[in-house]
């Protein structure tokens, strides 16, 4: 069985802060806001997800295009910061997985925690139930999830968890899992619980 994967994604943030026009600090705060972090998982990171059908697992893809690919990533407007995987290589983030078999669902860990409700429950007045939750956990094989908290100046460093469903049904069964979700400190206990050592070594205590 696939276990619990943990992969890594550098950010240049001085690069990210000179074609905004912002500081490096501000550029660090914008990138740990998760609207607006959400354009670069799903412009850079998420695309970089490749199903492996020989080893019957994801993959990351590591290696950049060329370079200096930064240069063709960034776009300095305000309604856009990335020029989309399409734009660059023909691809889209919801081709991350050549099957449709093989879902995935993506939700970031923010300073305020995680949860799992479908897109259409998030917001407003708008609420879930344990049935919906439950059925999210079910109908995708894997899920992804970004670590927004703990990218800084010292540590330019997006963390990208990819979980096997599996876990997460376990967890929610056992009551482990609600439908509020985990606080961070929650989230972490999860992974070193399956995975003891997983965690990156600066969040070990």
């Amino acid at each position: 069985m696939n276990p619990i994967q943990l992969k890594e994604m550098e950010v240049p943030i001085t690069q990210h802060a000179d074609c905004w026009g912002i500081t490096p600090q501000e550029a660090v705060a914008s990138l740990r806001m998760g609207n607006k972090s959400w354009a670069f998982h799903e412009d850079i990171a998420l695309p970089k997800f490749v199903w492996d059908v020989n080893d019957n697992e994801y993959r990351f893809e590591t290696e950049q295009e060329n370079n200096a690919p930064w240069d063709g990533y960034l776009a300095p407007t305000k309604r856009r910061h990335y020029i989309p995987a399409a734009e660059r290589a023909g691809l889209t983030a919801k081709k991350i997985v050549p099957d449709k078999k093989y879902k995935v669902f993506c939700r970031q860990l923010t300073d305020s925690g995680i949860n799992f409700p479908r897109s259409i429950d998030r917001g407003g007045r708008r609420h879930t139930t344990s049935e919906r939750i439950r059925e999210v956990l079910k109908s995708y094989p894997f899920f992804i999830v970004p670590d927004i908290t703990q990218i800084s100046l010292e540590r330019p460093i997006y963390y990208y968890y990819l979980i096997p469903n599996r876990y997460l049904l376990q967890e929610f069964d056992e009551d482990r899992l609600r439908v509020s979700g985990w606080n961070p400190g929650r989230f972490y206990d999860f992974i070193d619980y399956y995975v003891p050592g997983l965690l990156p070594e600066h969040l070990h205590v």
